[in-house]
């Protein structure tokens, strides 16, 4: 009799959770500190790793794309900055450049540089017009959902 009432309160306790939901609010406490600290490459990780393990948490999931966003925007901010310093200098450096060799080879890496910086450029142009887009939609969403 014992293990038939406790075997029936597990079981309820069980059903009572939600096991898809264990630990969501703890991987999204690690992906703001993980944001919080410019890790951005690790944020997009665990937030990947969010998405795959919690698909049907809402809340959660719009929270990441919030923290998705704006961790790929700084990420590629910064790539920006690292890529337009790169250019800077190998401009520099053909300017002194002194065999034909030495100034072709200075050209293809400023070439490529410069290919780089217009993609990365372009894709922070895209983000920040995904992330109006979503700001709109949010402000549409709220509009059109009656408060009681």
């Amino acid at each position: 009799m014992r293990n038939i009432i406790f075997f029936v309160l597990t079981s309820l306790l069980c059903a009572c959770s939600d096991p898809s939901d264990q630990g969501a609010e703890t991987l999204v406490r690690q992906i703001d500190s993980l944001y919080a600290a410019k890790n951005y490459q690790q944020t997009l990780d665990s937030i990947e790793s969010f998405r795959l393990r919690f698909p049907k948490n809402v809340e959660g999931r719009s929270h990441a794309l919030d923290v998705w966003q704006k961790a790929s925007l700084d990420m590629t901010r910064q790539q920006v900055g690292l890529t337009d310093s790169a250019l800077q200098a190998t401009g520099r450096q053909l300017g002194a450049a002194r065999s034909i060799y030495e100034r072709n080879m200075l050209s293809l890496r400023r070439d490529s540089l410069q290919s780089r910086y217009d993609v990365l450029c372009a894709q922070v142009r895209y983000i920040l017009m995904k992330q109006k887009e979503y700001q709109s939609q949010q402000q549409k969403n709220e509009k059109a959902t009656p408060r009681h």
